[in-house]
């Protein structure tokens, strides 16, 4: 044991003696002699100072106290919200969205006037909107609170996306997402180091605005199950850049839908990013496992079901 591993297993000594009161709460000498445990940790513990939640703890980047909201535990989530997604359709989907718009974002990254998202805005062939959800009501949607990709909280955390419907035109048998995205710091690789959006933020982007369209078109339910991007230029921070998204394919039994999706610098029209999703219509997939569940069960053969 080196010296200072010693002086900690005495100090908490000490300090066990001088506060009978942490009793059962006494540190063991194994978590004393962590390499992460410091001798300021030891007298926080036991003088009740330590903040924040921390606990002493021999992990690496610490330990705190946790409190998790039920609501936000997956068996929680509401039954009669799970039965709303059976029969939704993207007409529902894009008949909720279009009516709440996209209303103003107290942490928007868009400074006054920017051109594309007043273009986007101001023509009438294009529908702005956000992400929804499916809710307690039939046939009805939430805008999606607290989404870490969305909204104002996504503006808020580096990333200000707006998304804007335009109908088939041109012979074309489905819509397609157009929108103006701008990165923060949130969004960097390294705060003022590094003046470019982190990879990963960029796919997000993405990975968002595909779905989003597949919802608007496909399914109000859809999920991404495969996702492949192209990282082919920088990503400014504090620049306006333009995404389009359309849809590929659909499979013949309509629970497949293969989606791309673009991005370009909006002041030159270069060409950042590149992608495209799979998603399934997560929806109908538990419907159809469901019934063969019951057909079988009812056949006396649930116990050779393993589902999907």
């Amino acid at each position: 044991m080196d010296e200072w591993t010693s002086k900690k297993v005495s100090l908490n000594e000490i300090l066990k003696e001088e506060h009978p009161e942490k009793e059962p709460h006494f540190l063991d000498d194994d978590l004393v002699m962590s390499k992460f445990v410091t001798e300021k940790d030891i007298r926080a513990h036991y003088q009740n100072e330590l903040e924040n939640g921390k606990v002493v703890s021999n992990q690496a980047g610490g330990a705190r106290e946790i409190t998790i909201d039920e609501r936000s535990l997956v068996e929680n989530r509401p039954k009669v919200v799970i039965d709303n997604t059976l029969d939704l359709t993207p007409e529902d989907y894009r008949k909720a969205a279009f009516a709440t718009g996209i209303p103003f974002r107290p942490n928007g990254l868009f400074p006054p006037n920017d051109t594309l998202l007043t273009k986007l805005s101001t023509d009438p062939m294009y529908f702005p909107f956000m992400k929804h959800v499916p809710c307690e009501r039939p046939h009805d949607f939430v805008v999606a609170p607290g989404c870490w990709a969305s909204g104002d909280s996504a503006a808020k955390a580096g990333l200000d996306v707006r998304h804007f419907y335009r109908f088939p035109r041109n012979g074309c048998d489905h819509g397609e997402l157009h929108g103006a995205v701008r990165a923060g710091e949130g969004a960097a690789i390294c705060l003022h180091g590094y003046t470019t959006a982190h990879g990963g933020s960029i796919e997000t982007i993405l990975d968002e605005c595909t779905a989003e369209i597949a919802k608007c078109e496909f399914a109000p339910t859809a999920t991404t199950i495969n996702f492949k991007v192209n990282l082919k230029k920088p990503f400014p921070l504090h620049r306006t850049c333009r995404i389009l998204c359309k849809i590929k394919s659909i499979s013949s039994n309509k629970l497949r839908i293969v989606t791309t999706g673009e991005i370009y610098d909006a002041e030159d029209d270069t060409l950042l990013v590149t992608c495209e999703a799979e998603l399934v219509d997560i929806a109908r997939i538990s419907a159809n496992t469901q019934e063969m569940q019951n057909k079988m069960k009812s056949n006396g053969a649930v116990n050779r079901w393993n589902g999907m």
